[in-house]
């Protein structure tokens, strides 16, 4: 039996531009996506059209992906799309070859772009926003391992983050957090499974900031709303206005 591979000893950091789905690439049988491993930082910025990832995987570094329009799942399969210690994700952002974006987006509805952030289980934290480009598509996550944990999520439509095996924390301050607020949309939807999963921490609130780009509500509006569930305990604070809840709903916990 052959020896393991000793550990590397060099460190290799990613700075590239891509256009995935450019019209001299990519056989017709194939589905075209992009897929970058090293053990530095990635930095990848995508020049024309959406970011199709495949898997963008980062073993001990960051992740900063920007693109002129959406970042997508581009297989649609539920494997982990992009994988690092801080993952910073922005749509929308005018580029050399697309100066003026028309709309943003990080995953959809119907496609939850798969991620694993803080992959070394340390102090690492989710960035994304869909606040760039004059249409906004949302912002629609799924964390695959472990808890999401959150920096800041802003965009102007709706958002969706959902785990498979773990909490949604405010984590912040290398996990004390603050009191600012970490999710910021209009309708926002926050699901925490798995055994002991929380959405916050007691002492340690996760901030929303929901009904954002919203007209101004009266009470008889079928306005934006917030809707959570949590295996264990939800904390949640609403840091500006109505608090306009449809669902909050807990297996094992309380809720505050």
């Amino acid at each position: 039996a052959a020896d393991p591979a000793p550990a590397p000893d060099t460190v290799i950091v990613f700075i590239i531009n891509t256009d995935v789905d450019w019209s001299g690439g990519n056989p017709p049988d194939t589905v075209p996506q992009i897929f970058l491993t090293t053990n530095g930082d990635i930095q990848a910025t995508e020049f024309q059209g959406d970011m199709l990832a495949g898997h963008i995987h980062s073993t001990a570094g960051d992740v900063t992906l920007v693109s002129p329009r959406k970042i997508l799942d581009a297989d649609g399969t539920p494997t982990t799309d992009v994988t690092g210690v801080n993952v910073t994700m922005t749509s929308g952002v005018p580029t050399p070859e697309t100066a003026t974006p028309s709309v943003g987006g990080i995953g959809e509805t119907t496609d939850y772009l798969e991620i694993n952030v803080d992959r070394n289980n340390g102090t690492g934290v989710l960035n994304a926003f869909d606040i760039n480009a004059p249409t906004h598509g949302g912002i629609f996550l799924d964390e695959l391992i472990g808890p999401m944990e959150v920096d800041t999520v802003h965009t102007i439509e709706n958002v969706s983050l959902r785990t498979v095996a773990g909490s949604i924390r405010d984590a912040r301050n290398a996990g004390a957090g603050d009191a600012n607020a970490n999710v910021l949309g209009q309708t926002i939807d926050l699901d925490a499974n798995g055994a002991g999963s929380d959405i916050g921490e007691s002492g340690n609130d996760l901030e929303i900031d929901s009904s954002r780009g919203s007209p101004a509500l009266t009470l008889d509006q079928n306005g934006d709303d917030v809707g959570l569930e949590a295996t264990d305990n939800i904390w949640l604070t609403e840091t500006d206005g109505l608090l306009r809840l449809v669902l909050a709903h807990t297996y094992e916990g309380d809720i505050t």
